[in-house]
């Protein structure tokens, strides 16, 4: 014998092999430990579908290497967001998709481009006194032109 109840036009069975009350609720099969339960989810409202509120962003970011590379994309959605951190995603323009740290990633607009250009201006000083320093660290002697491990300079 099976037990039927009709609750807001919604029938309710009591499937007594495996102990549960199962309906059929706006189009999907459920079901619920009880029949309170079965009838809370019933009149419960659905959800109503968040609507986007995030709207994406041009942006960029510094590779994670070397932290002189720029990579320009934008930023589709918000990934995280927790008690310490907002996480974003980030597509690159070549098409790789990751999880960056908001305060990692940023707005590719007219305020910022100046401020970019100088930031690349200085890390093409910053590589071409590497090179320098690299140039006169190979004049120094070592140690090893004295064991003759290297030939002298």
């Amino acid at each position: 014998m099976s037990i039927e109840i009709k609750h807001s036009d919604t029938l309710i069975r009591y499937n007594e092999k495996d102990d549960k009350w199962e309906f059929e609720l706006r189009g999907r099969e459920r079901s619920a430990p009880s029949l309170a339960k079965a009838k809370e989810f019933i009149d419960k409202e659905p959800m109503e579908k968040k609507e986007k509120t995030f709207v994406p962003q041009r942006a960029f970011k510094f590779d994670s290497f070397s932290g002189m590379t720029v990579i320009r994309g934008k930023v589709t959605s918000i990934a995280e967001q927790n008690y310490r951190r907002v996480e974003v995603w980030f597509s690159a323009d070549g098409g790789t998709r990751t999880k960056n740290y908001a305060s990692s990633v940023y707005l590719d607009n007219e305020k910022n481009a100046p401020i970019l250009a100088e930031i690349q201006a200085l890390n093409k000083e910053l590589n071409e006194l590497k090179d320098k320093i690299d140039a006169r660290r190979a004049a120094l002697k070592t140690i090893a032109s004295l064991v003759g491990e290297e030939k002298e300079n």
